[in-house]
């Protein structure tokens, strides 16, 4: 392996780890996720936002590296035949990262609206048991009646 292609294996280690983080943390959102309501859901969200940002810093890293030698990602020509597996490796772990966050967001946005809904069967049900005094002033539910009125 030449000395040019080691200084790019040696920048891609730390995305490596950052993406092997970034998927634990995912299996720990998924078994979050999995039971009503969820639990400890901020903690996690936080630690994948830090890690998207660790991450990006690590790529700028990576890129400049790279550039720095001539070479180009999108190209697989232009990287050496030892770096293409490892690089091929890493966008697959992304792959799948990028899968289990999109079904996460899509089990978020259920929950959120099995929960919009409740809400609104809620609020429906408080405006079902309004009732009406003698003088046709509303009570109970959301209505009121006048302040003037007793």
């Amino acid at each position: 392996m030449s000395p040019v292609d080691l200084m790019i294996l040696k920048a891609i280690s730390p995305i490596q780890n950052l993406v092997a983080q970034f998927k634990a943390c995912l299996e720990q959102e998924a078994s979050v996720l999995a039971h009503w309501p969820p639990q400890g859901l901020w903690p996690i969200q936080e630690e994948k936002v830090r890690l998207v940002r660790d991450l990006e810093v690590a790529h700028a890293q990576l890129t400049s590296v790279i550039q720095a030698h001539g070479k180009d990602l999108n190209s697989p020509a232009t990287l050496g035949t030892d770096l293409m597996p490892v690089w091929q490796s890493l966008r697959a772990e992304l792959a799948a990262c990028q899968q289990l966050n999109a079904t996460h967001e899509q089990c978020l946005a259920k929950q959120q609206l099995a929960l919009k809904q409740s809400l609104e069967l809620l609020i429906l049900k408080i405006d079902q048991d309004v009732t009406y005094g003698r003088q046709g002033s509303c009570q109970g539910g959301r209505r009121l009646g006048t302040i003037g009125h007793a």
